[in-house]
C-alpha cells in the first residue's frame, strides 16, 4: 500500500517536459518565439544556442492572457560574446492557460548566426 502511494506521488512529481523548438536566423521575435501551452503549465527552461557569439541581451518575458497590464519581463540576460544561454525557472514557476513565455533578441551578427531555441515546460 505504501509503495503504491509513493509511486503515485513520484509520477506526479516526474511529469514529462514538453519542448517547443525553434530554429532560424536574424532577430528572435516574441511574436514568433513563444511557449505553446494550452492549459495551465509550469516553466522549466529557456535554452538558446547561436552558431557564432552574440553580445546583445536576451529578454524572457510573460505575455499574460489577462492582458497587457500583467505582461512582465521575467529575466534579461546579458550575453557578453557567448554562444549559449540556459535559463532555468525557479521550482514553482506556474502560469495560466493562455499565458505565453516569449523570447526576444536583436541580431548583432549581421544575419550570420543560426540559432536554436528550446522552451521547456510541463503541463
Amino acid at each position: 500500500m505504501l509503495e503504491a502511494t509513493l509511486l503515485r506521488v513520484l509520477r506526479g512529481l516526474l511529469r514529462d517536459i514538453i519542448i517547443d523548438p525553434y530554429t532560424g536566423t536574424g532577430d528572435i521575435a516574441p511574436a514568433v518565439i513563444r511557449s505553446t501551452a494550452t492549459t495551465n503549465f509550469g516553466m522549466v527552461k529557456v535554452q538558446i544556442h547561436w552558431s557564432v557569439a552574440t553580445s546583445n541581451p536576451v529578454t524572457i518575458a510573460l505575455d499574460a492572457q489577462a492582458g497587457a497590464a500583467y505582461d512582465t519581463v521575467l529575466r534579461v540576460v546579458e550575453m557578453e560574446a557567448n554562444t549559449d544561454l540556459v535559463y532555468y525557472f525557479e521550482g514553482n514557476a506556474k502560469f495560466e492557460a493562455g499565458d505565453a513565455i516569449t523570447v526576444d533578441w536583436t541580431d548583432d551578427t549581421g544575419g550570420v548566426a543560426i540559432w536554436g531555441v528550446q522552451i521547456g515546460r510541463c503541463e
